[in-house]
């Protein structure tokens, strides 16, 4: 029996769920019969990673980070995946009251734990130094010797862009307070709602050191279809 537990990003785009849910099949068939996998069973990866083991016939265990993480942190709209995958797989809750930073770390830690192998949905982007985040349990897998097989297909991307209105030349500038520049800016993003609507500006703001010298703005970026102005993500 091979135990696989599974990380990833939560705000894959739309196209590319597909591409993720190919390379998870494939990946589990070689185990079909023989498989247990392991997830916090967050939205996203984690929750095509359960689909796919119970599709596979594999006996899914289900990691939550606190006795509240149901009522507190599953959106009404991943609900009924969440509550379907829960009733077909042993739950394990950890001893927390609420999903804080603590919780996540130790319920990530017992994924490993139980592992033999992980598999990350990862775009490959390092930490973000926040912890607990996709990137950061796969170095602590790395650093504890459990095999790492990464999942991101050719044209995969993440799609959670925040809207706004507008974005002024300033909100590029780099600070030595916060260090904080605007790493992409796309028109037409995802979520457009066809040719004929008007484009959305969309645009993701991180905290990488920046590669410009505090109080200077980075050239204003080209307009076109999902533009990236800067290579660096989140983890």
């Amino acid at each position: 029996m091979t135990t696989i537990a599974v990380t990833g990003h939560m705000d894959l785009a739309e196209s590319t769920v597909p591409l993720v849910q190919e390379e998870l099949r494939d990946l589990l068939r070689d185990h079909r019969g023989n498989l247990v996998g392991v997830t916090c069973l967050a939205r996203g990866s984690d929750t095509l990673f359960a689909e796919a083991v119970v599709e596979a016939g594999g006996r899914l265990v289900v990691i939550l980070p606190s006795r509240d993480y149901r009522q507190a942190k599953v959106k009404p709209d991943h609900a009924p995946a969440f509550d379907r995958l829960s009733a077909a797989a042993e739950v394990v809750t950890m001893p927390y009251d609420t999903a804080n930073r603590e919780a996540y770390e130790a319920a990530n830690g017992e994924l490993l734990k139980r592992a033999d192998r992980l598999v990350a949905v990862w775009d490959g982007m390092p930490p973000s130094g926040k912890g607990g985040g996709t990137a950061d349990t796969v170095e602590q897998a790395r650093s504890a010797g459990v095999p790492v097989d990464v999942v991101w297909p050719t044209d995969a991307r993440r799609g959670s862009w925040r809207r706004i209105t507008r974005i002024m030349a300033t909100t590029c500038a780099p600070t030595s307070a916060t260090d904080r520049f605007v790493q992409s800016v796309h028109l037409d993003c995802a979520g457009h709602d066809g040719p004929t609507s008007p484009p959305r500006i969309c645009a993701r703001v991180v905290n990488w050191p920046s590669p410009f010298a505090p109080g200077r703005v980075p050239p204003a970026p080209r307009r076109g279809r999902a533009h990236r102005s800067y290579s660096r993500g989140t983890s």
